[in-house]
């Protein structure tokens, strides 16, 4: 069995187990959702690919939303979301590796930090008729601060964020991308 023939059969299992776990996921916390956040995040940072490309120029930018659902009662902030992206994964001579994103991620917090996990599914723009999917993770702090009065009800709590992202994209052939995310957000 080659590698290509291995990469096909985990492609289709990790899409059965993922998408398994989204609907668990989404029946079981959102009848108890407590906490709501979204957050837009701007990144840029490096890019590595297992080939070579003419004129290569490795940096990658991205903007995304996430959306994040948390549970009631949840003392390690342990929730679940969705993104939605634009990833410019590289440039060269022969085009953009440019991708609209969407993935499911999993979030929670520890040692004052919040870590995301998740998988994506890349939708390529232009030329290409690839559309692989990835793996995402980060680690990162969000910065709360409040406005308003919470006597009167009108506190809104929001958010600063930075993180640390890495992505593997599985196309043709490998990409890997390293990124500093930055970005703002809302509680409610």
């Amino acid at each position: 069995m080659n590698c290509i023939h291995i990469m096909k059969i985990f492609k289709i299992l990790s899409f059965v187990f993922f998408t398994s776990l989204f609907g668990t996921l989404l029946v079981s916390t959102t009848a108890f959702a407590d906490q709501f956040k979204l957050r837009l995040l701007s990144g840029f940072g490096t890019t590595s690919t297992d080939f070579d490309v003419p004129g290569l120029k490795k940096r990658n930018t991205h903007f995304l939303i996430q959306f994040m659902n948390f549970p009631a009662g949840d003392k390690h902030h342990r929730g679940w979301g969705i993104e939605l992206g634009r990833t410019n994964a590289f440039k060269s001579d022969n085009g953009d590796f440019e991708y609209d994103t969407i993935g499911i991620i999993t979030e929670a917090a520890f040692w004052g930090m919040t870590g995301q996990v998740g998988t994506v599914g890349h939708l390529s723009r232009g030329a290409r008729d690839r559309n692989p999917f990835g793996f995402r993770t980060s680690l990162g702090k969000d910065f709360l601060f409040s406005m308003g009065s919470q006597k009167k009800g009108s506190q809104k709590n929001f958010f600063l964020s930075t993180r640390l992202r890495q992505d593997v994209i599985f196309d043709d052939e490998g990409i890997s991308t390293t990124s500093l995310e930055l970005g703002i957000g809302i509680v409610f």
